[in-house]
């Protein structure tokens, strides 16, 4: 209490124009630090919108070619397939085949493992992927068996769906 006091006296016996600076001061020390703030959430906010501009998506779509899983890339940069995994099987290709933004991949799958799928009924698979700025990637997606021929010619009409694509360091 007696601080205060003193401060009170103190303050009273300034002159007008050493009150303006001393609160020149207190206001421009406030504008600092709420432009630092400011500049603080400015780049978190920017760096969200770099984050959302640069998203990689894949989605599984009905196949249309014998043999064949297709993919469409439906994020917004170019990713690069390198190979996919099913029943714990790995397929990689040589090099990396481009997936353009809204195109479409095929992902042709061998006699040995459509057989696998026709015995499992069920089954999920895996793509490896990585993006034109060399972040990997890796594709879930399953699928289910509705129908197939009753000919043994090992053609089958599947259900297929998408779980999720997530940021992986994966290697072959």
């Amino acid at each position: 209490m007696k601080k205060i006091r003193y401060l009170k006296r103190k303050w009273q016996k300034l002159k007008i124009t050493d009150k303006v600076q001393i609160i020149q001061t207190l206001i421009l020390f406030f504008t600092l630090i709420g432009a630092i703030w400011i500049g603080v959430r400015q780049n978190e906010i920017n760096e969200r919108f770099k984050n959302l501009q640069d998203y990689a998506a894949i989605s599984v779509i009905m196949p249309s070619k014998k043999g064949a899983i297709t993919l469409r890339n439906t994020g917004n940069i170019n990713l690069y397939l390198w190979g996919f995994e099913i029943f714990g099987k790995r397929r990689k290709h040589d090099r990396p085949r481009l997936v353009g933004v809204g195109v479409d991949c095929f992902i042709y799958i061998g006699e040995d493992l459509r057989k696998e799928i026709l015995d499992n009924k069920e089954f999920e698979f895996k793509v490896y992927f990585e993006d034109e700025f060399g972040q990997k990637w890796i594709s879930e997606h399953g699928g289910k068996v509705i129908s197939s021929a009753e000919d043994g010619d090992k053609e089958f009409t599947s259900l297929l769906w998408s779980y999720k694509i997530e940021k992986n360091n994966w290697s072959f």
